[in-house]
């Protein structure tokens, strides 16, 4: 039992951090569009 929480557990993390990391990303890139829209 103790096995399947804390596998449970990290697959929530694991999932959590592709999706900061897929967050950031996005962020990123409309930051960036702005940025080339203004220059241009």
């Amino acid at each position: 039992m103790k096995t399947y929480i804390k596998s449970a557990v990290s697959e929530e993390l694991y999932l959590y951090g592709i999706w900061r990391v897929l967050c950031v990303l996005c962020i990123f890139g409309a930051l960036c569009f702005f940025y080339f829209n203004i220059l241009v």
